[in-house]
């Protein structure tokens, strides 16, 4: 299998280095940690069955996410907390616990299954 880890906080950027050296004899993997290295012609280079975005907090353009099976991480139980901010709303709500949500990249912003 070949994929992408996109991410740019740096703590999920070390974390996608190591798995990139445990999964390397079976598979094959890049990571993007700038939001301009997201572009379609480097994508097409690589032909990722998948593209994973942990922590990702900018629009992915629709030419990658209707080309590619693309999967974004959210902290809520969606459709709960869908949008912008959610652990700073959860902190406002009182709430102490959630769960993270991966879903497809779609269109309209955390509404994949």
């Amino acid at each position: 299998m070949k994929f992408i880890i996109a991410t740019l906080k740096s703590w999920n950027i070390e974390l996608a280095k190591i798995l990139k050296e445990q999964v390397s004899i079976q598979h094959e993997m890049i990571i993007i940690d700038d939001k301009m290295d997201l572009k379609l012609d480097k994508i097409k280079s690589f032909n990722p069955d998948y593209i994973f975005f942990p922590h990702w907090s900018y629009i992915i353009p629709k030419e990658i996410f209707e080309n590619y099976t693309c999967i974004v991480f959210h902290m809520t139980d969606l459709p709960f907390g869908r949008g912008g901010s959610p652990l700073q709303n959860l902190i406002v709500r009182g709430m102490k616990e959630t769960k993270i949500s991966a879903i497809k990249v779609e269109e309209e912003i955390d509404s994949g299954p």
